[in-house]
């Protein structure tokens, strides 16, 4: 049985979809009786008025309250208002201790990025490196076996700069 039960109730995975709230929230207040529910057949039912709200069934509680999304408080409309002055300070003591945060996340998206680039300028070399030393070494000429064992290159400035992080200078 799908549909509204004959008493009035509805199917508990409905209400809660119509209130916008979980199932176990529902149940929860059903088995706390804070709620008009009852159960059937083993599956609990909610009774809502016409407008799709809950009555609150706590003793001593006649006023209805809204569902809202997965809580159980009146609905905004009722909370007490906020003098626009009091909201301005409130919005500037916010963004006193906000925008601090705020530049130094940034400096910090800016540090990372370079950062991360700089790794990723890095790896390429070292693949490029490691590309170049398993590169088959060609035999030297008779000729010019005696020149090439007396000469001694330099590195290159990206691997004098590769050597020099990896010994820990900068």
């Amino acid at each position: 049985m799908d549909g509204p039960d004959p008493r009035g109730g509805i199917p508990i995975a409905e209400a809660a979809a119509r209130l916008g709230v979980t199932v176990e929230l529902l149940r929860k207040r059903a088995q706390r009786t804070t709620i008009p529910a009852y159960k059937a057949d083993g599956r609990w039912f909610v009774v809502l008025d016409a407008e799709d709200r809950v009555l609150d069934a706590t003793p001593g509680h006649g006023q209805d309250r809204t569902s809202g999304p997965g809580h159980d408080e009146p609905e905004p409309s009722r909370s007490p208002a906020v003098a626009p002055a009091a909201l301005a300070q409130l919005e500037a003591i916010r963004d006193q201790w906000l925008r601090p945060l705020v530049e130094r996340n940034e400096e910090l998206a800016r540090t990372l990025g370079r950062t991360e680039a700089e790794r990723d300028a890095l790896r390429a070399e070292v693949a490029r490196l490691r590309g170049t030393q398993d590169a088959p070494v060609a035999a030297p000429e008779a000729t010019g076996a005696a020149e090439s064992e007396t000469r001694h290159e330099e590195p290159s400035g990206t691997l004098r700069r590769l050597w020099g992080r990896l010994a820990g200078r900068s």
